[in-house]
Formats: C-alpha cells, sequence, structure tokens
C-alpha cells in the first residue's frame, strides 16, 4: 500500500510471483507500507519506509525488505477520572517522517495491542463527543522508541475537556432571562480552579 504523506491518498498494489511490481505513480513523497503479517509462530514481519517519486527517480529500481515488527499494548486513562476509556481510536505519529497510523479502538479495560515499524513515535487524540473533549497532545517530551519485538505496554491519560457558555446581559426587564437587545458584548470572564486559568470575552 502507497500513501501519500502530503494528501493521505492510498493506493494498492500486489506484487507479483518475483515480489516485484510496476506501475504509474504522482509524483510526491510516498509512505510505503505492508501490513503485519506472521512469519514464524509468534514472529510477525512488517513494511513502512519513505520513498520519493519524480521525473529523476523514474527509472530507479528501489529494493526494500521487511523487517520484525515492534509489538506493545497502550492503556488509555482520564486524568479527571484516573478511570480507563473505552472505544476511543488514538492516532500513532510516526517522529521519523512515516505518517500516521489510526489505531483500533481501545477494549473494555482501556487497551489496545498495536504492531508497528520499529521507530521513534507519539500518540494524538482529538476527540469531541456529546459536549465533552478529550485531547492528547503529542510533544518531543511524549515520544517514545519502540524496537522489533515485544516492548513494555505504555500507559496514556487523555485530559477531559467539558464544553462550558453562558450569557451575560442587562436584565432590563427584570425577567431573570436573557432577551432580544439585552447581551453585553466584550465582556472579560474569567475561569479558575487547582490547575486552570483561562480568560473569555463575549
Amino acid at each position: 500500500r502507497l500513501t501519500n504523506a502530503e494528501s493521505g491518498w492510498m493506493i494498492s498494489h500486489f506484487t507479483d510471483s518475483d515480489g516485484r511490481w510496476i506501475a504509474h505513480v504522482p509524483a510526491g513523497d510516498w509512505i510505503v507500507s505492508i501490513d503485519a503479517f506472521e512469519t514464524s509462530p509468534g514472529v510477525e514481519e512488517i513494511l513502512r519506509d519513505l520513498i520519493s517519486v519524480s521525473a529523476d527517480t523514474a527509472s530507479d529500481d528501489i529494493s526494500m525488505s521487511t523487517s520484525e515488527a515492534a509489538r506493545f499494548s497502550i492503556t488509555l486513562y482520564e486524568d479527571y477520572s484516573t478511570s480507563r476509556l473505552s472505544e476511543i481510536s488514538l492516532d500513532l505519529v510516526s517522529e521519523d517522517g512515516l505518517g500516521l497510523i489510526h489505531l483500533d479502538p481501545t477494549d473494555t479495560f482501556g487497551e489496545v495491542d498495536v504492531a508497528v515499524a520499529p521507530g521513534t513515535w507519539n500518540v494524538e487524540l482529538n476527540m469531541t463527543e456529546d459536549q465533552v473533549r478529550w485531547t492528547i497532545d503529542a510533544t518531543n517530551e511524549s515520544s517514545f522508541l519502540i524496537t522489533a519485538g515485544n516492548n513494555p505496554s505504555l500507559n496514556i491519560t487523555a485530559s477531559k475537556w467539558a464544553e462550558l457558555g453562558g450569557n451575560v446581559y442587562w436584565d432590563f426587564n427584570d425577567d431573570n432571562a436573557s432577551d432580544v437587545g439585552e447581551g453585553v458584548a466584550n465582556v472579560t470572564v474569567h475561569l479558575s480552579s487547582d490547575d486552570v486559568n483561562m480568560s473569555l470575552v463575549t
């Protein structure tokens, strides 16, 4: 499978009996990938590599080979309740320029098993459901290196955000409700807690 590194457009090809394939591919950077497959009991191999396609490389004979997959599991927690989060799909982002992988949803225990190419990876999440948002921001400090074979499990915590809103108004008719023409613009509203301080303007 070829995935355009810029647009995410995917093209699938099948190799012949010699493991070769020839195709016309639009110019650009492409991620070449083969999903993990078992080569012997308990051992899986995988391919994920980056190639640049242009008029200058059109006649190049590119050779690639699979390598042993890196395997690990992720357990997803929520920061507010510290409970495990199920049915949430995380994004695994390569720090080596090999794109993004959308993982399977976490199970009822908040866990998901992962098999990817060895390298440096990061986790991202930005999901909103019923006015609640969970986020995980990828930073240099949050990246992790995984190697071929089995790796330690990871515990990842998602930040929980809840939508909050309201009206600032002059209650001219004393009915304890915001009516047309009573709203007040450009009012700064301050929100604070033990670890969050923010300001909003109407």
